[in-house]
């Protein structure tokens, strides 16, 4: 899988597709994919931005990637069994780590 379609499946069809899809449930790759997709691309934003000197740029762009964020998690949270209340608890410091491990959990069937 070249870097292009490994782009299209994990970030590119999410943003697009699944913006603010709440329904349905999201599997440990499509989930794990995203955060990695995510990570790098406002990297990437906030890097270029605060050389042009523009961080309110980057920061505003970075808000726009909070919503398909926490859809997905919601979707996940579903996928292993739990309640997608528990999102919620990604807001808390502390206790997002251990959301973090609930995201970490197998799919229940």
């Amino acid at each position: 899988m070249d870097i292009k379609s490994f782009a299209n499946t994990h970030f590119i069809d999410i943003i697009k597709n699944h913006y603010v899809d709440y329904q349905g449930k999201a599997d440990r790759p499509t989930f794990w994919y995203f955060v990695l997709c995510n990570f790098i691309v406002q990297f990437v934003i906030a890097l270029i931005f605060n050389i042009l000197g523009l961080p309110i740029v980057a920061t505003i762009i970075s808000l726009a990637f909070v919503c398909p964020s926490v859809c997905l998690a919601i979707r996940r949270m579903r996928d292993t069994g739990l309640s997608p209340w528990l999102v919620i608890g990604m807001f808390i410091p502390l206790v997002n780590l251990v959301v973090l491990v609930l995201l970490a959990l197998p799919s229940k069937k």
